[in-house]
């Protein structure tokens, strides 16, 4: 039943990637497109767990596929979540605040994106394959395809010619960086 289970998550995530979506490309504003992924995780996480802020301020429009992007970040509130709750369980620190930070700039081309979180991070042995398919640094393999970052990846990149990257320290937290065109 769990591979199945698991099985079905794959061939989710492997579609989500593959339909280009009904809208195509339009102007996506990013506070609409944070708060979409936002209420995409609402039956995960309760807004009182963590802080989140939004350090940005007006910026042209994303030039993007709005049903992608809410994919992406998505995951990306989703993969800090769970860092951080896998933080707050191992370390037990008093005073420990879960917090995730969205700051943004743009130029006349991009729109640079950054999402910290302050959760577990990722080791130095796993940093080299995090975009790999299947690979998952999450405790229990039942919590993780190994998809995520492999799919934000090929939307990010493949689908709306942008980059991402991650940076990351053990214990201490992960950043990750978006660049999208500008509309």
């Amino acid at each position: 039943q769990d591979n199945v289970e698991q099985g079905g998550e794959i061939v989710r995530g492997l579609l989500k990637y593959t339909r280009k979506g009904e809208e195509g490309f339009s102007p996506v504003e990013l506070d609409k497109l944070i708060d979409a992924a936002v209420e995409m995780t609402q039956f995960k996480i309760k807004k009182n767990e963590l802080i989140l802020m939004r350090e940005y301020g007006d910026l042209p429009k994303i030039k993007g596929n709005f049903t992608q992007l809410q994919e992406v970040f998505f995951n990306m509130i989703d993969n800090a979540y769970d860092a951080m709750m896998q933080r707050k369980s191992e370390k037990k620190e008093e005073g420990y605040q879960p917090m995730i930070k969205i700051n943004a700039a743009a130029d006349t081309r991009h729109i640079n994106i950054v999402i910290e979180d302050n959760g577990i991070g990722v080791k130095d042995e796993d940093k080299q394959k995090l975009f790999t398919p299947f690979f998952t640094t999450k405790l229990s393999s039942k919590k993780g395809t190994g998809l995520g970052l492999y799919v934000i990846q090929k939307i990010i990149e493949e689908n709306h010619g942008g980059k991402v990257a991650y940076e990351s320290k053990y214990m201490k937290g992960t950043t990750a960086k978006v660049m999208l065109p500008v509309y």
